[in-house]
């Protein structure tokens, strides 16, 4: 035990200075792009991020042409949502293009597989025909959601 200092202070202290640690985030992100240190983020600097400057407009609430901590937490907010919901999206197409698979005649649906990226629909696996090929993408084609259609089945 320290002289003058009992325990049970001692612990409190060090809790006091973790959560003043907790209470004090640092935006990593955000301080990585302001390259000259104003505490802003102006095109150019948000530029340096891909991500960020397709949603620029979206986060910079007061239209001053520059974002702070606040805005830039909110465009990567924004982009990762919008990334999701084109994750889901593409998810549900591959389910729905699979159901439509499962549900048209002639076709062996379990040995096509799907595969979507932002709508464009893959498709690979080994068929018993050309026929059945035309017609994996002819359905694939017609669900909603599918921007296009790459059909790389093949006849056993």
């Amino acid at each position: 035990m320290m002289a003058g200092k009992p325990r049970q202070a001692r612990l409190s202290s060090l809790f006091v200075v973790a959560e003043r640690q907790i209470l004090l985030p640092i935006n990593l992100g955000f301080i990585k792009l302001d390259k000259n240190k104003e505490r802003f983020l102006s095109r150019t600097e948000a530029g340096a991020d891909k991500d960020l400057i397709a949603v620029f407009a979206q986060a910079d609430l007061n239209k001053d042409g520059k974002l702070d901590e606040d805005e830039y937490t909110r465009g990567v907010a924004i982009y990762q949502r919008d990334k999701t919901a084109k994750y889901a999206g593409d998810s549900a197409v591959t389910t729905k293009v699979k159901a439509a698979l499962l549900a048209a005649k002639g076709l062996p649906s379990t040995a096509i597989s799907v595969e979507t990226y932002e709508g464009r629909v893959k498709l690979s696996g080994f068929v018993e025909s050309r026929q059945q090929i035309a017609a994996a993408g002819k359905v694939a084609a017609g669900v909603s959601g599918v921007k296009s259609v790459q059909n790389s089945t093949a006849v056993k």
